[in-house]
């Protein structure tokens, strides 16, 4: 009975710390999380904030040496005493509760390191706008359209970070004739235009016949994944690389038709608060490409 009750308590004390374990990572997120950082500003530097302290008081005790003297009220005559030496001063009985008045000193103490007094600290809250996280713009602020809202762009509408992400898919022509060595050019151009996100990742849904239709041989970072066409834009200021420009050869062996609309057209943006935010706006555009036997005859009536 002994021993069972030895290994219970051992299963419990095992319990306890694996809690305590799992416990560990989550009150390490709040403590993150509840730090009053955004993440474009994790360090109070160049901004207003100060921590404050309590201080500490000073134990300094008055002695010879700081010059303190508390000063005293006189304390007055109840024995009705009178000058008995005829000098203008009334000579005082013993027994007299008489006291002069005593002048007071300040104490001329300064705090050292040997008093232990600390200065209390006030606290002073960060003033850090943050111009990605605060800006709360729904468009570009310019010259003359200015959103006083905003505490961001109120200050300075240049530091405005509504964003823009623009994919457009289009042809370089209407027509194009089927057949080796015919064919056209699928340009799709990617542009991030704003600070809000940092990742645009793009993918253009296709049937198999466009996909057979396509060569990205060529075409460097990015890739076919069942029916989706798979690029991605990084938005790197640092380096200057917002944008992205693939010209894609087509080709078809009969009559086909190559048809993508906006709707073909899908982005997933980084950070994820942003994917559906009235802060971020996709202007997607789409495009048609038809193959046909006589392309000059197609191109004659389109004039005509």
């Amino acid at each position: 009975m002994k021993k069972k009750r030895v290994y219970a308590l051992l299963l419990a004390v095992v319990m306890v710390f694996s809690m305590m374990a799992n416990m560990a990572p989550a009150l390490a997120v709040a403590s993150d999380t509840e730090s009053g950082y955004c993440p474009h500003h994790t360090e109070h530097v160049g901004c207003s904030y100060v921590e404050g302290t309590a201080g500490a008081p000073c134990n300094h005790v008055h002695d010879t040496t700081c010059g303190y003297q508390q000063a005293k009220d006189e304390v007055s005559c109840n024995m009705d005493c009178v000058d008995v030496d005829g000098d203008g001063i009334i000579d005082h009985s013993p027994d007299c509760a008489y006291q002069p008045a005593v002048e007071g000193h300040a104490c001329g103490h300064v705090h050292d390191k040997t008093c232990g007094y600390v200065a209390a600290v006030e606290a002073v809250p960060c003033d850090f706008v943050c111009p990605i996280c605060d800006c709360i713009c729904t468009s570009l602020c310019q010259d003359g359209a200015v959103n006083q809202d905003c505490p961001v762009c109120s200050a300075d509408y240049a530091n405005c970070t509504f964003t823009t992400v623009d994919v457009s898919v289009t042809f370089n022509a209407d027509y194009a004739e089927f057949g080796k060595e015919k064919g056209a050019q699928l340009t799709i151009a990617g542009n991030i235009s704003g600070k809000k996100i940092t990742q645009a990742k793009v993918s253009v849904l296709l049937s198999d016949e466009e996909i057979s239709m396509l060569d990205i041989s060529e075409a460097s970072n990015m890739m076919l994944d069942d029916n989706q066409l798979i690029f991605t834009m990084v938005n790197d200021e640092s380096s200057g690389i917002t944008s992205v420009n693939y010209n894609i050869p087509v080709q078809a062996d009969n009559l086909a038709t190559f048809n993508i609309t906006k709707d073909d057209i899908q982005v997933s943006v980084l950070p994820e608060d942003y994917q559906t935010s009235s802060y971020i706006q996709l202007n997607l555009t789409g495009d048609k490409l038809v193959f046909v036997k006589n392309y000059q005859l197609m191109a004659n009536m389109a004039v005509e």
